[in-house]
């Protein structure tokens, strides 16, 4: 019987939710963690803490944990959520869970508006420069390797309070600090009173110290109830000059700007620190070696006459603060905003305080606003924001190679103008833009820009590559090179990839053996991904009842695992020279079978870049192919096992049907069938019929043991095929009135890649 406590962190990539789980790992807890979309910078630093990464969460495996820990970002109607809720296992948000934390602690809670991650940041720096006794979780990551929490043998816990969800209300500190006082997170606070009571319920709840300012303290109405417990902070004592920076837009060595509001936030932390030591180094000296936190006043590139910084500011306040300080520090600078809103709800509540705060830019771009699960309203679209201006509109970027061309673009006829600033700022993904940006400003090719953009948003493990041969990739052993390549590693290099492609405006196709496909004489221009990686060849027994079977699973092996095992129903995969993930794609199958028979749910990125678990009833199942698989991506399935029978009995049929297929299909390269057959007939019997076997078009033959098979006889070219199968086309509908459509995919642009109305490839026939 299993006593100790299983933990389980949905979305433990976040900035929120990865510092949590180390610090319950690094303090000895069962912390496991999945994440469909494990950005690489999380993945540093959970790789090396206590926390069990999982490569994949099957809805069976949610049985085995006590408690599910997800973040905000997890949609509610994600899989795995769902399941852990049927089965009745706690689920409990990030906050919900840090206050479960903080119940056995002295609690001193970083709450506000803005700012409490940076202040956190600075108090936890300090506290392991000063060797002080405080356990802290900081609500997002170091700029550097520094681990963004701290575990030792002590009651005092210093975390940053969330307000965003409500949570905040199960957290009853001994010290509170306060920083400011906004109104946002409109979709869960109807105006500003309702967000003050809550933060003044905390405050009421503080049992020892509350830091504030007097401003916000006289904005509540019970300020009376805990005045006695008040240190007041005032920032005004200290200027800019007494910050951090020597007057350059940014230093280096602890990426802060030289600005008000970094001071107010160092002034906080020392007014917490001071609670526990009176004797400490002067700021610049206690602060100094200070790394910066993550997508915080952030250097991205400095090249040409431009400096390209990003930031998380998603708030008016916040924005009019940040532009104000840069144009203080740089006087004589050209400043350019990008801007993405974040969540419809805010963007048509704050709508004019927006358009105030940026207009001190010299020029602002607006990219669709990041919406955060929330749906569309009307007046909180980008095109409203923009439409709102009263003169200079900002100028609407789409999220793809066309916005970042176009932004490219007026950049690089800019060069005359000196000292030009470039700004990203926004909570959701417009990082990605801003680091597709400065890849493709500073590298000279398109094809390098992806690259090195791209290598720094995979693991180390996938694979990246240029102009690489596919001809050896595929069975037909014929084709050009794809311009981009790559092999996964994982579920996040995946959508890693598919974020790339999009940014670079790349088509993409996913590549397993090769068994089905024709590439073009002049190769592929897109990106081909190719699931070789030994992630995806796992075979696991979840039950007695199922097997869990990765993508890059060959079928062959696939079949010997089953017989193994001494379950029977495969067999008729044995010899479909293929992989699991192309199988699902085209539903193959043999012997009267098909690969759906077996299938109970796969487990796949949809058309809308999300990983999905979908039951076999949620499939539109045709004849050769599976609709949705086709529009996504295959990433493995949980098929279901029948009749335990004697693995010898098993072997038996296997080898006969191998003998079937040895006995009728060609051992030359080859991509299998090569045409559908047409509804109650069979292709390679018209084309037997019609005396078409053994023709040929330079290397490329018809098959003299099965008319549906096209061969390579050596140094064939896909032209040499594509014109075999117009021949063919030809004359069976000629001689017969049938259109024989083709099975194998065709890959490149000198291919008809058009689709007819049935989803058929056409080869203009």
């Amino acid at each position: 019987m299993r006593t100790e406590k299983r933990i389980l962190f949905l979305g433990v990539g976040g900035a929120g939710m990865a510092p949590l789980a180390m610090w319950l790992a690094g303090n000895g807890e069962s912390i496991f963690g999945y994440d469909d979309y494990l950005k690489q910078y999380a993945l540093g630093y959970l790789t090396n803490s206590a926390v069990n990464l999982l490569d994949e969460v099957l809805i069976e495996d949610i049985k085995s944990y006590d408690q599910i820990v997800y973040s905000n970002a997890i949609a509610k109607s994600h899989h795995l959520l769902k399941e852990a809720k049927h089965l009745n296992i706690p689920c409990l948000k990030r906050g919900e869970k840090l206050a479960e934390v903080a119940k056995s602690k002295k609690l001193i809670a970083i709450v506000g508006s803005h700012g409490k991650t940076t202040t956190s940041a600075l108090i936890g720096h300090a506290i392991r420069q000063l060797d002080l006794s405080i356990n802290f979780i900081v609500g997002g990551f170091y700029q550097d390797a520094t681990a963004p929490y701290y575990v030792c043998d002590s009651e005092w816990l210093l975390a940053e309070i969330d307000e965003s969800d409500g949570t905040i209300n199960g957290f009853n500190p001994e010290i509170s600090v306060l920083l400011n006082l906004d109104w946002d997170h409109i979709d869960y606070y109807q105006d500003f009173d309702s967000l003050k009571k809550v933060f003044e319920g905390l405050l009421l709840r503080t049992r020892s110290k509350v830091l504030i300012e007097a401003s916000n303290f006289e904005a509540f109405e019970a300020r009376e109830a805990f005045s006695n417990r008040c240190v007041f902070i005032d920032t005004k004592l200290v200027t800019t000059d007494d910050t951090l920076g020597t007057g350059t837009l940014l230093e280096p060595g602890n990426g802060m700007l030289n600005a008000d509001f970094n001071c107010h936030n160092q002034m906080f932390a020392e007014g917490v620190l001071g609670l526990f030591q009176s004797d400490f180094p002067s700021r610049e000296e206690l602060f100094k070696a200070f790394p910066g936190v993550d997508r915080r006043q952030n250097i991205l590139l400095s090249k040409e006459q431009l400096m390209v910084l990003e930031d998380y500011a998603h708030h008016p306040s916040e924005i009019d603060i940040l532009i104000k300080a840069i144009k203080n520090e740089s006087m004589d600078c050209d400043l350019t905003v990008v801007f993405q809103p974040h969540r419809h709800s805010r963007t048509k509540a704050l709508n004019r305080d927006f358009i105030k705060s940026l207009s001190s830019a010299d020029r602002v771009f607006v990219l669709p606003v990041y919406s955060a699960f929330e749906r569309e309203c009307e007046g909180g679209m980008s095109g409203d924001f923009v439409s709102a201006f009263d003169s200079a509109k900002p100028v609407e970027l789409s999220f793809n190679q066309s916005g970042l061309k176009d932004l490219v673009s007026y950049f690089k006829k800019s060069s005359k103008i000196k000292n030009k600033i470039l700004l990203f700022i926004g909570a959701g993904s417009i990082n990605e833009f801003a680091h597709a940006f400065c890849s493709l400003y500073a590298v000279a090719s398109k094809q390098n820009a992806w690259l090195d953009y791209t290598k720094k948003k995979v693991s180390s493990d996938c694979v990246l590559n240029l102009s690489e041969n596919l001809a050896s990739k595929t069975t037909f052993k014929i084709g050009g090179l794809s311009e981009y390549y790559a092999e996964p590693s994982s579920i996040s290099d995946v959508l890693a990839l598919i974020q790339s492609s999009k940014l670079f405006g790349l088509p993409y196709f996913c590549l397993g053996r090769g068994s089905n496909v024709l590439v073009a004489d002049a190769g592929y221009g897109g990106l081909v991904i190719r699931f070789n990686h030994k992630n995806w060849q796992k075979i696991r027994k979840i039950d007695d009842s199922h097997l869990w079977v990765g993508c890059g699973v060959r079928l062959k092996n696939l079949c010997g695992k089953a017989a193994q095992l001494g379950f029977s129903g495969f067999e008729f995969l044995e010899g479909i020279p293929g992989t699991l993930g192309g199988a699902l794609r085209m539903n193959a199958g043999a012997m009267g079978r098909w690969t759906f028979d077996v299938v109970e749910r796969v487990l796949m990125v949809n058309d809308a870049s999300e990983v999905k678990e979908l039951g076999r009833d949620e499939f539109t199942i045709e004849y050769r192919k599976v609709r949705e698989i086709a529009n996504g991506i295959a990433l493995g399935a949980v098929l279901k096992l029948s009749e335990v029978e004697a693995s010898d009995s098993i072997r038996e049929r296997m080898d006969s049907y191998s003998d079937v297929r040895k006995g009728s299909q060609p051992i030359a390269p080859s991509a299998g069938c090569i045409f559908k057959n047409p509804e109650n007939d069979y292709a390679g019997r018209l084309i037997d019929e019609l005396g078409l076997k053994n023709i040929s078009v330079g290397g490329a033959a018809v098959s003299d043991k099965h008319g549906n098979f096209i061969v390579n006889q050596g140094g064939s070219t896909s032209k040499d095929v594509r014109s075999l199968i117009a021949l063919i086309q030809k004359r069976v509908k000629e001689e017969c009135g049938i259109d024989l459509e083709p099975e194998v995919l065709l890959l490149g642009d000198e291919l008809p890649t058009a689709l007819d109305d049935e989803g058929a490839y056409n080869l203009g026939k």
